[in-house]
């Protein structure tokens, strides 16, 4: 299923993100695949960071996990940490004759039930919670190199392909974005005045 794109600019740099799902390509075919990765996340002037980041090879490719963390003071960090380690643990654990989707579905999952598990033993916990992005990347026996990339909330996931263009590949899980997406006209909340203003 694939959605308009939406009708505002999200960054300045990066191009909307109109779509989500498996992208399947071939690999030149006078070599192996090549994959660049790597990770950074910015505080963005919060007093702490509650990303979390974690990748790991597979026998097939590799799984990537980022999460942010929410909640500020009441531990966002430690569900960012949960989310990302369970992902990772059950696509570990996944058969390798899975589809990379449905890995993904599975450590999506478990993520999701493991985060609500640790806020229902804690009042402390009551609104903090974690989005959640993934992709697993593998090359099969016909040397098709397949992406699954999955999230849950506000964290995108953009491909740059060797021209450096970039595309992205998830969209945000957001009221702001469903009403995008239904057509209605939302409206954005006015810039917040500072002091003296």
């Amino acid at each position: 299923m694939t959605a308009p794109p939406p009708s505002y600019p999200m960054t300045a740099r990066l191009p909307p993100c109109p779509t989500s799902g498996s992208i399947i390509g071939r690999p030149p075919a006078a070599s192996r695949s090549r994959l660049d990765y790597g990770s950074a996340t910015h505080v963005a002037g919060r007093e702490k960071n509650e990303d979390f980041v974690g990748m790991d090879q597979t026998p097939t490719g590799l799984v990537a996990m980022l999460a942010d963390g929410m909640g500020g003071g009441a531990d966002g960090e430690v569900f960012s940490k949960l989310a990302v380690r369970t992902a990772l643990a059950n696509v570990r654990a996944s058969k390798s004759s899975l589809a990379a989707s449905e890995k993904l579905n599975r450590a999506f999952a478990a993520a999701i039930d493991a985060v609500r598990e640790l806020k229902a033993g804690s009042e402390r916990y009551k609104k903090s919670g974690t989005t959640l992005i993934g992709a697993v990347v593998e090359e099969d026996a016909d040397r098709k190199v397949r992406l699954s990339v999955g999230n849950i909330g506000d964290s995108r996931a953009y491909l740059v392909d060797a021209q450096g263009e970039i595309e992205c590949l998830t969209r945000d899980h957001t009221h702001y974005e469903d009403l995008v997406r239904q057509g209605v006209p939302p409206r954005r909340p006015a810039p917040a005045r500072r002091p003296g203003d």
